[in-house]
């Protein structure tokens, strides 16, 4: 592969700044979108989404499909679930923009993983989304990030503050996390398109 060079991509509503490609337990990984996630009263944190460097093995042919437009990859849901369902790495940094304590986290990942936390859910997924959650036990300060990084079996690290924590390994409850911003009801709908905007940079 050609070496990359190194950019600074800007999260526009928050003026947050991510590099790109990062470098994460000796894998490379390439930005492809950023994002905001805010409420009318705050903004909470924002957000860069990555992909390892093997995406771009796969990439080609859902360019070709997509038109190798932007739009056409936004239509039928071909970024989200090239994204969601590929077999390739998968990395988000959410960089926190107020203090915010680990009940908020937990509880905005318990609304996000609401359908796994029924009584209809199957156990095993159930029983997996509550000790995804459990991890979140640590507050964090203005300017910390959250990391979490999947691979393409579903073994899932989550990184609070750089301390790493391992997550159950369920590829299907990391497809449910990443639906969690690219689904159909993402916490800011903005997002579901923002963070794959520069998908398109796997062609190059």
């Amino acid at each position: 592969q050609p070496i990359r060079s190194a950019l600074q991509i800007t999260e526009p509503g928050s003026n947050q700044k991510y590099g790109s490609p990062l470098s994460v337990d000796g894998k490379s990984y390439t930005l492809v979108g950023t994002g905001l996630r805010q409420t009318p009263q705050a903004k909470l944190y924002s957000m860069a989404l990555y992909v390892e460097d093997t995406a771009r093995v796969s990439f080609p042919a859902v360019y070709d499909r997509a038109g190798r437009s932007r739009a056409g990859l936004k239509a039928e849901n071909r970024a989200q679930n090239f994204f969601t369902w590929g077999h390739f790495g998968k990395l988000a940094v959410l960089r926190y923009l107020r203090a915010t304590p680990k009940e908020e986290i937990q509880q905005a990942f318990r609304e996000g993983l609401a359908d796994l936390l029924t009584p209809q859910a199957p156990p095993d997924m159930h029983k997996d989304a509550q000790t995804f959650i459990a991890l979140f036990d640590t507050d964090l300060a203005e300017g910390q990030e959250l990391k979490l990084i999947s691979d393409d079996i579903g073994h899932l690290d989550v990184y609070l503050d750089g301390k790493k924590r391992a997550a159950p390994q369920n590829a299907k409850l990391c497809r449910h996390i990443w639906d969690i911003w690219l689904g159909w009801h993402p916490p800011n709908k903005e997002m579901r398109f923002s963070l794959l905007e520069r998908l398109d940079v796997l062609a190059k």
